[in-house]
């Protein structure tokens, strides 16, 4: 067994066609309190897809169910990787983000060749960064580094 990269899952992410009627979805199974913190202009820096500066925009809610927070987003535009998912994949889940062992995650990705898809920073969130673990795992694994406050 190699080292241990995955600590904790942290998000399940789903990318939905319309943010507000999969919230209501939602709500009818008893998940929420819901909040909304759209990825645009205003509050996204420093974003890539596949290695090249896209601004990219989506809308955004949050909810808790335990301990794990659940992700719907919505792309507004067609650059993000979230926009080529819904159009090859329709509805469903994107990626996890996760708590890691970030030297390993490097030394993994680096010696399984796995590129980073998108990433970004979000103004009073942190830097984001989606790596490609689709062959090895089936999904996205998405990594975070909060700011400090």
């Amino acid at each position: 067994m190699g080292p241990v990269v995955i600590q904790k899952i942290l998000q399940l992410n789903i990318v939905v066609e319309d943010i507000e009627k999969s919230v209501k979805n939602f709500e009818a199974y008893g998940v929420g309190p819901w909040v909304r913190d759209d990825g645009t202009s205003e509050v996204l820096r420093d974003r890539q897809t596949y290695g090249e500066a896209r601004d990219y925009e989506f809308y955004a809610a949050f909810a808790m169910i335990g301990d794990v927070e659940l992700e719907l987003i919505q792309p507004i535009d067609e650059k993000s990787d979230y926009a080529r998912f819904l159009k090859e994949h329709g509805q469903g889940v994107h990626h996890i983000a996760i708590r890691d062992n970030r030297k390993a995650l490097h030394e993994v990705a680096s010696e399984r060749g796995i590129p980073v898809i998108q990433s970004g920073y979000w103004i009073g969130f942190g830097r984001y960064t989606y790596y490609d673990t689709r062959k090895d795992l089936g999904l996205i694994l998405e990594t975070y580094d909060l700011d400090k406050k």
